[in-house]
């Protein structure tokens, strides 16, 4: 059984915070690592980060040693969230901000009777 795998059982059955404490550090640089590739912005590989240990401790007991070791379990966890995450963020990208014609995909889009130049021009009649 490999250290990630000892520090995390062992913190399955005794609740340990420093046994916790020290599996985090051992795999805080390369998991984290590993999101930051998927998702290059820091806040949201941070959120990710965070969501992914969230998970692992709220699915503590689900944890079975005999279908694989802990590191591909993070692995998958934080991949998964990665691209949930990278999912959610395309819905709401815009391919060019100084392109005339872009869209914004939560609000306006090309079911609604306005586009960018519309809401440009009645912006210019208020101001």
């Amino acid at each position: 059984m490999n250290t990630e795998n000892a520090l995390f059982v062992e913190y399955i059955q005794t609740e340990d915070r420093v046994v916790f404490e020290k599996l985090f550090r051992l795999t805080k640089p390369w998991i984290y690592k590993f999101i930051y590739r998927i998702i290059p912005d820091k806040a949201i590989a941070d959120d990710v980060f965070q969501e992914t240990w969230i998970q692992i401790l709220c699915k503590k007991n689900d944890y079975d040693t005999e279908q694989g070791r802990f590191n591909n379990y993070l692995f998958t966890c934080a991949r998964n969230n990665a691209l949930k995450a990278k999912e959610r963020l395309s819905k709401y990208e815009v391919s060019n901000p100084n392109s005339e014609s872009n869209e914004l995909q939560y609000g306006i889009n090309e079911q609604t009777p306005y586009n960018i130049t519309e809401i440009k021009e009645k912006n210019s009649l208020i101001m």
